[in-house]
Formats: structure tokens, sequence, C-alpha cells
């Protein structure tokens, strides 16, 4: 994950850089402007921005963003809150009050790696490619394997369940029987040896995988739910 910090004051990115550096995270775009962040313009997962900064303000950074569709995740902090409507956007996935806590570094870091781990892109047969966050499981179907989608349609696709396997394992997937490749984020429930996901279907879990899907599922339950909001935030 690269992250950013577009600050113009020096002390609040020296914080910034102490409280990453304490989460192991020492590879990160430091800019001291608005001005500088537009000239280099780099391919961010996640920027925290200050609201208020001379010249460019971080209102204006985050338009620009949006209008060159960069699809950089943002976390604005601020000590005022009155230009807060102007702050929405598609990406902007939190506010912060100063000064910054560690806690509230370490919430956003993991909220954008389930969002990155969750919208992994799928290369289809004709070239295009579909977010796995629309794919509720895959389907092994002889040489072909079938994506059961969100709108309840499905893709065919000439490639196997263990090719898809292999590429999607680090992306929130998890083999639960020799012809099923299950999201995570898509299954409700595990009701004996069955899932029971989203759509409505249930799937059979192979007998020497049980263990190991519901202790899986279990662990995605905990990361997914165990962060609460810090206190600084807006």
């Amino acid at each position: 994950m690269l992250i950013g910090i577009c600050d113009d004051n020096i002390q609040e990115l020296n914080q910034y850089k102490i409280f990453l550096s304490q989460l192991g995270y020492n590879s990160i775009a430091i800019f001291h402007s608005g001005e500088e962040l537009i000239q280099k313009m780099p391919k961010l997962d996640l920027l925290f921005l200050d609201i208020r900064m001379n010249g460019i303000s971080g209102i204006q950074v985050k338009n620009l963003l949006e209008e060159k569709n960069w699809k950089t995740y943002i976390v604005f902090y601020t000590s005022h809150i009155e230009n807060m409507q102007q702050c929405f956007g598609e990406y902007v996935i939190g506010f912060l009050y100063k000064p910054i806590i560690l806690s509230s570094i370490k919430f956003y870091i993991n909220k954008v790696s389930l969002k990155l781990e969750q919208n992994y892109p799928l290369i289809l047969d004709n070239g295009n490619n579909i977010s796995s966050d629309y794919i509720i499981y895959i389907q092994s179907d002889h040489n072909y394997t079938l994506l059961h989608q969100t709108n309840s349609e499905y893709i065919i696709v000439r490639k196997s369940l263990k090719q898809w396997q292999n590429e999607l394992s680090n992306h929130g997937f998890i083999i639960i029987h020799r012809s099923y490749l299950v999201n995570l984020q898509h299954i409700c429930y595990i009701d004996k040896s069955f899932v029971v996901l989203t759509n409505g279907h249930r799937l059979s879990i192979s007998r020497t995988l049980l263990t190991q899907v519901k202790d899986i599922f279990q662990t995605y339950k905990l990361k997914s739910h165990s962060n609460h909001p810090p206190s600084n935030t807006i």
C-alpha cells in the first residue's frame, strides 16, 4: 500500500511519519502543499489530506483527483468543520479532528487494506475486467469456470478453478470444495457443512476443508468488525 500525506505544517507531517513508522510504514509519499501533490500526481492508495493549506486547499486537491479518476482513498483532517459539505466524495472515507492520534491512522489503514483486498480486478476472456467485489463465488465447470455475480448473472471464463485459487488467495477468496471458490465478504454464515451466501445459495463444504474454512471465516469476521472508529472521528 502506498500512503501519502499532504500538509503544509511540518510538525504535523513529522507526527504522521512517526505514527506510520510505528505501524511499520516507512516508505510513504510526503507533500508539503497541494501544489506539490498536483504537480507530481502519484498513484496513491491512501491519502491523509489537510483541508486548510496555503494555496491550493485539500478540497481542491480532492476535486482534481476525482476529475482525473485517480481512485485514491482520502481521509481529511482539520481543526475546522465549516467546509465539511464540500469534502464529501466517492473516495473520501473519513474525517478526523486534529490532533491526530495513532489509533486513527491504524483504523483507516486497516479500512483501506480491506477495500483494496476486496476490489481486485479479474481479467475476463474478452480483455475486460470486473472487480472481485462483484463476484460471490467461482464454480468449476471442466475447463471453464462460472463467475457468479451479485446481479444474479454469471460469466463463463476459460480458466481453471486452481488458477483462480492461486490468483485470489490473497484477495479474500477461499476454496471450500473442489468445485467452489468463495468470496469471504459474501458469506452470510456457515450452517453445519454448508456456506450460506448473500445471494441465498447454499454451497457444500468439503469435509476435509470444513475446519479450515470455519477458522478462516471467523478470522475474516474479526478483522472486518473488530476495528471501531477512533475517538477523533468527525
